[in-house]
């Protein structure tokens, strides 16, 4: 049985303190209240030795056996370009290649034609897109504005209304002119299903009643003035104190130009669906990438290979703008976490004596299946067995390893152990730096 564990360890060790909670899990600071390892900014040492080495730590654990393996949650060093071969750098400047409006349009058509996507599925994965987006912008402000127009921008805002629905906001949806299309209507009773109110004009009050404004009326076919309604709804976006996040172009804007019409609209966040438009190289909020759908034959054709790379499961990437300069650092340490986070493992395994702690530990490294063994002799352990209070005193023995690694690990403990091992339990931890996780990396290949 494998068991991940956050921070309930105090109920698996007897004096177990945690320190400060990252990412909602506690950082491991004691198994035992008599001997602790070394801490340097609040994170796990760990030495950077091949060897096995006696540390001071100290826990309980029944001799009945517990290997308990800790899944490290590992942190990089930071760096603020792309990693080689994780995708293309961004071009100087920090913006990928822009497209004018023709390409926007031919490149949509494509979508549907080549790959052979459909409406509702760009639909669906752009407007999750923008849930994602706002969702990182503003994670607290939970009373969404979404304002949606009559086209394909405001079909993505209804699908981005019922994903932060379930995302946990409360949002309301403006459609003033509801698409004529069936797949419009459909998207409205998906949202009125769930309890979010459509509403045919902006309420009374809004920057009373929300925290936070989505912009979904006009997209990159949009030319011309503003007509109303929507003139009013801009002047709106131009005179709130909210903050306001634009689908893939600001509305009122020109795809191209900009605010050539001079509406004054400045939204504070933009998200670009499948690739920014060239209207961006002005906008100076801050800036994401949505639509992650494009193949790599389409981005080839439109010499769009230099656009960042998403990260792991996630649906969005922020691109560098003056709001926010840092975004490629930022996001480098978030793929870095993700992808260390994943991979390493500090495995405990209680021994009887030193000696045999001692050759399975060595076989362990010998065999690569461990990069380093520490042994903290004197660990005292008492448990119920049987009916009776037992009372032992056992070496442990700290497993530093890979996740892939794992079951090899519990498999060769539970051949070559004196007694029984009835399950292995893991649980997360954070620790670790770019040269030590190399090292680790570099000395466990799983030779056994």
């Amino acid at each position: 049985m494998i068991a991940f564990l956050g921070n309930t360890l105090t109920s698996l060790f007897a004096s177990t303190q945690t320190g400060p909670s990252v990412n909602g899990f506690s950082t491991l600071l004691s198994l035992g209240a008599s001997r602790v390892p070394k801490l340097s900014n609040g994170q796990i040492y760990q030495r950077p030795v091949a060897s096995m080495s006696p540390v001071n730590y100290s826990s309980g654990f029944p001799r009945r056996f517990f290997l308990s393996s800790m899944l490290a949650s590992m942190m990089m060093t930071t760096m603020a370009a792309a990693v080689e071969g994780e995708g293309a750098p961004l071009p100087p400047g920090g913006v990928p290649r822009l497209l004018n409006q023709e390409e926007a349009i031919n490149l949509d058509v494509e979508l549907m034609s080549v790959p052979g996507f459909s409406i509702d599925q760009l639909m669906e994965l752009a407007g999750l897109s923008c849930a994602a987006a706002l969702h990182r912008a503003y994670p607290d402000q939970r009373r969404v504005l979404i304002v949606c127009g009559p086209g394909n921008n405001g079909g993505d805002g209804l699908v981005a209304a019922r994903h932060l629905y379930h995302f946990g906001y409360e949002p309301t949806v403006v459609y003033p002119k509801p698409g004529r299309a069936p797949l419009f209507a459909n998207l409205v009773h998906q949202a009125r299903d769930l309890g979010i109110p459509v509403l045919p004009a902006l309420p009374e009050d809004p920057d009373g009643s929300f925290d936070v404004v989505m912009d979904a009326v006009f997209g990159f076919s949009f030319k011309g003035k503003p007509r109303a309604p929507f003139d009013a709804v801009i002047n709106y976006f131009v005179n709130t104190k909210l903050p306001v996040m634009s689908v893939d172009i600001p509305s009122g804007w020109d795809v191209e130009g900009g605010d050539v019409h001079g509406t004054g609209f400045r939204p504070v966040a933009l998200v670009s669906l499948t690739a920014p438009k060239r209207m961006a190289a002005g906008f100076e909020g801050r800036h994401f990438l949505g639509g992650r759908f494009l193949p790599p034959g389409l981005a080839q054709k439109y010499e769009l290979n230099g656009l960042p790379k998403y990260l792991g499961a996630e649906q969005i990437v922020e691109l560098p703008s003056p709001a926010n300069p840092t975004c490629a650092v930022e996001d480098e340490q978030r793929k870095q976490h993700l992808e260390q986070s994943d991979e390493f493992v500090v495995t405990w395994i209680t021994a009887p004596n030193e000696d045999e702690a001692t050759t399975l530990a060595g076989k362990l490294v010998e065999g690569k299946m461990a990069a380093c063994v520490n042994l903290i002799p004197g660990i005292k352990s008492i448990y119920s067995w049987k009916g009776n209070i037992e009372k032992d005193s056992e070496v442990l023995m700290m497993v530093k390893t890979r996740k892939s690694l794992l079951k090899g690990v519990t498999e060769f403990i539970a051949s070559e152990h004196s007694y029984e091992v009835p399950e292995t339990i893991a649980a997360q931890i954070i620790g670790g730096n770019s040269a030590y996780l190399k090292w680790l990396k570099d000395n466990t290949k799983g030779e056994l």
